[in-house]
């Protein structure tokens, strides 16, 4: 059952159409943009699961991508506090 998880996750991330709105709780500069407390922010998830610098060939199915250390789990990811 863990390669039928795999598939379900690479599926999610390759096919992923849902995007959510977030709430600035604190004002934050994010790579220099100024979001002023209580703004909605959205976020678009396949832009994350496409970011070449996240997963190495984004565009390419593969489910083994998510064994241990299949994918880029750095300190990379914004601190979103």
């Amino acid at each position: 059952m863990v390669y039928l998880s795999q598939v379900f996750d690479e599926t999610l991330r390759h096919t992923s159409i849902f995007s959510l709105f977030r709430e600035a709780t604190t004002d934050v500069n994010i790579n220099g943009y100024f979001i002023p407390k209580g703004w909605k922010v959205l976020v678009w998830l396949s832009a994350m699961h496409m970011a070449p610098d996240h997963y190495s060939n984004p565009e390419e199915y593969n489910p083994s991508r998510w064994d241990v250390g299949g994918f880029v789990q750095e300190e990379t990811w914004p601190d979103m506090k």
